[in-house]
């Protein structure tokens, strides 16, 4: 599985659906729309902006994880099923690396919040992102 790293782009509500939003990751070949729900993309943006009225759910983790030495190392965009994205979570305190399964919204939350890097795997990103021209 090669990875390639992307970034958050942009945050912007979706055309086909009120409801939704589409988070925009790119690098500087790639984009690709990552579709959440009107409250996934309220606490991604208060996550960006480092709001934290806006993105308590998520900093629980870090709560529960900081006592034990552990911080989050990086996401992985790694699957896509019936149409969700799925990824994984990378926790290491220096010694051990652990992965956690996260839906892609939420991940990309804790991602902001640590200031994590945002990985997809290659085939994911080449499939179904859009080559930027140049």
């Amino acid at each position: 599985m090669n990875k390639i790293k992307v970034h958050i782009s942009t945050i912007t509500e979706s055309i086909e659906d009120e409801k939704d939003f589409t988070v925009v990751l790119q690098n500087t070949e790639y984009v690709i729309g990552i579709r959440v729900r009107k409250q996934q993309a309220v606490l991604l943006y208060g996550a960006i902006s480092k709001r934290a009225d806006l993105m308590l759910p998520h900093t629980l983790i870090n709560k529960i994880l900081e006592p034990l030495n552990y911080r989050v190392t990086e996401i992985v965009i790694d699957n896509l099923f019936e149409g969700t994205y799925n990824s994984l979570v990378y926790y290491s305190n220096g010694k051990n690396i652990y992965s956690v399964d996260s839906a892609v919204n939420d991940a990309l939350i804790i991602s902001a919040i640590n200031s994590a890097p945002i990985y997809i795997v290659d085939t994911l990103l080449h499939q179904y992102g859009t080559k930027i021209k140049n």
